[in-house]
């Protein structure tokens, strides 16, 4: 019983020191409901737009490859990639 304080010590640092890696955006597969695909191509605009205030200009730019993907006649989408 002694030892259990130890182990989740040994086992929280052990977490700590595992170094976190920025994960990769997904993009989803367009569907054939024309409204799922704006709501989430809306959701990926938005993404968008925050990684580009943050000036994480890779994840921006792979999220409005989402949105263009999703919604090909997103001109917004299409402009906010150009920049």
């Amino acid at each position: 019983m002694k030892l259990i304080p130890y182990f989740m010590l040994v086992a929280f640092l052990t977490l700590m020191a595992t170094p976190v890696h920025a994960q990769e955006i997904v993009c989803p597969k367009a569907s054939t409901n024309v409204e799922e695909n704006k709501n989430e191509a809306r959701r990926y605009y938005n993404m968008g737009n925050t990684y580009f205030n943050m000036k994480q200009y890779d994840k921006s730019a792979a999220s409005f490859v989402c949105v263009i993907n999703l919604v090909p006649y997103s001109i917004m989408a299409r402009y906010r990639l150009a920049l």
